[in-house]
């Protein structure tokens, strides 16, 4: 009997250290996944938030993050938007004091139930209804912030179940890089993109221009529009001039056509495919002197308007604008006040020294204006090259001015034409034509509100998002967000958002090469750590480029473009 009861008693401690190892591995795995428990919540006003107590060390976890709270029924997917420590009188007692040094490590890095830990302020973006993926509606779970979690509901990383349900793909989307954090690559969709006006903001030199270059790359991948692109630091041809990275050119050479300010001589072969670029005295106006100056007084720009009637309606005795301005007397006109039109002369002097700017005479060829809305209808982008004038911002805002206002009004005209290709206007230094001194001079605020029915958009690229106006920052539909400094710009981007402030902190604490994207062309507000521009490889897989890029480069450095440059008829 004795042995008997024995092995019984083996038996059940075997059974009980089975049990032990069972309980053990699966409370192993609930602590794997499990970030913390929901300690608080409001749904606001003024602020909706969801408080999650940490359960490891906060130093974990990272702004921005997102994180799905789960209750029995719902999933609620957040972002972390503050990481604190609550207030807490046995830790000001105990910080520096020789008592720090008693207390267990596991206590101090916030192990749950504990007296010392972190608390996370999340702002939930969509509410999930908790059933089997295949079963749910689309409609059913973009459902917003409109309930609470129960306290002590579990928050967790998201799973690529959820991910997928939330970022859902289409026939236009592309991921140009990962959800922060993890390995998910976030599907943006560029029909929707390019639809309404957006806009690129970031510090100098945080990586806006391989951003911008590679935004373009997926346009063009799917040809959901053309783009006209003004290259003041040659960004966009076949190499970068400032880091030598690739161009737009160089991985869709036959979809981009460039044009080229500095001179080239007749007979030269280059390598990029660009025309020479020339535009006629005849069709410049008052607002691309406007824009190009930024500061003319309101008398100034009086005159320079009165002077423009004049040459239209005939009576100036001259049929340009600038000759106008440097040749006519100010007694023809009561309107044309001396000091006035003599400070007018001293600021178009530069326009002399622009060799590209010809006098059409008896010419009877379209200028590059003209040209590049032909090549726009072939299928082509423009990128204009600044080449040895990139530091001249007054030619830039010329340039830039001049082909938008004419391209809108070509557009503006044509309102009817099928063949009209969809076109995004990319604008750098942005805030220089859309501050509200020069903006009511300009097409700009007009494309902004009215243009996309005529299927021309804006895209903006800068780093002073304040200096905008404010009627025409209303417009961006999409916006991607950079590290910023600036209190005005920051403010500036944050100030549509609920929970503004919260928001302000993310915005600060965005590394190098990562965005905050939030708009139409993607499901949620998140942060993306954007795939690394020199990875040739990944980027011509995502490209889905079959040609070898070498052959290509051979093509282009035997072709002779000696024949884009006809004999001056002049």
């Amino acid at each position: 009997m004795a042995e008997k009861d024995s092995e019984k008693d083996s038996e059940k401690e075997e059974e009980q250290r089975d049990v032990d190892i069972e309980l053990e591995t699966i409370e192993g795995k609930a602590q794997e996944e499990k970030l913390g428990e929901v300690c608080a919540a409001d749904t606001g006003p003024p602020n909706s938030v969801i408080t999650m107590k940490i359960l490891s060390r906060p130093d974990t976890l990272r702004l921005g993050q997102p994180i799905v709270i789960k209750s029995d029924t719902l999933l609620y997917y957040s972002l972390i938007m503050r990481l604190y420590y609550p207030p807490n009188p046995t830790a000001e007692r105990f910080a520096n004091s020789p008592f720090t040094e008693l207390i267990p490590p596991s206590d101090v890095e916030g192990v749950r139930g504990k007296e010392f830990y972190g608390l996370a302020d999340l702002s939930c973006l969509k509410v999930l209804p908790k059933r089997d993926f295949d079963d749910i509606n689309y409609q059913e779970f973009m459902r917003e912030f409109d309930t609470i979690p129960p306290i002590f509901s579990i928050g967790r990383d998201v799973t690529e179940e959820e991910f997928n349900l939330i970022y859902q793909e289409s026939e236009f989307t592309e991921a140009f890089g990962t959800l922060r954090g993890f390995h998910l690559e976030v599907p943006l969709d560029f029909a929707k993109l390019v639809k309404k006006p957006f806009g690129l903001f970031g510090r100098t030199g945080i990586g806006k221009s391989i951003l911008n270059k590679i935004l373009a790359l997926f346009i063009l991948k799917h040809n959901v529009s053309q783009m006209v692109l003004f290259d003041m630091q040659g960004e966009y041809g076949l190499y970068s001039r400032a880091d030598n990275t690739k161009g737009l050119a160089y991985f869709y050479q036959d979809k981009i056509q460039m044009y080229l300010l500095s001179t080239l001589k007749k007979g030269d072969t280059v390598i990029d495919g660009s025309e020479q670029f020339f535009v006629y005295k005849q069709n410049i106006s008052a607002s691309d002197i406007i824009a190009s100056a930024q500061n003319l007084n309101e008398p100034t720009i009086n005159v320079l308007y009165r002077i423009e009637d004049l040459v239209n309606d005939g009576a100036a005795g001259y049929d340009n604008l600038l000759d106008a301005i440097n040749g006519i007397d100010a007694d023809i006109d009561d309107a044309i006040n001396p000091h006035s039109l003599r400070a007018l002369r001293n600021r178009i002097v530069r326009f002399d020294r622009y060799g590209f700017i010809k006098d059409k005479g008896t010419r009877t060829d379209e200028d590059s204006i003209q040209n590049m809305f032909t090549r726009l209808k072939e299928g082509k982008s423009i990128v204009v090259d600044f080449g040895r004038y990139g530091a001249n911002t007054h030619l830039y805002l010329f340039i830039a001015n001049m082909i938008t206002r004419r391209l809108y009004s070509i557009y503006n005209q044509r309102e009817d034409d099928p063949d009209l290709p969809p076109l995004t206007i990319i604008l750098e230094e942005a805030h220089k034509f859309l501050q509200p001194n020069i903006i009511r001079y300009t097409v700009f605020d007009r494309i902004a509100r009215e243009m996309r029915k005529f299927q021309l958009t804006l895209g903006f690229v800068d780093q002073r998002p304040s200096q905008i106006d404010e009627e025409v920052y209303s417009q961006i539909a999409n916006t991607f967000v950079m590290h910023m400094n600036d209190e005005r710009d920051i403010n500036t981007v944050v100030k549509t958002l609920p929970n503004a402030k919260k928001w302000k902190g993310v915005i600060t604490g965005l590394q190098k090469r990562q965005v905050f994207v939030r708009g139409d062309a993607i499901a949620v507000p998140t942060i993306i750590d954007v795939l690394d521009y020199t990875d040739e490889e990944n980027l011509k897989k995502k490209l889905e480029i079959k040609v070898p890029l070498s052959d290509t480069m051979k093509e282009i450095e035997n072709s002779d473009m000696s024949q884009l440059f006809p004999e001056d008829e002049e």
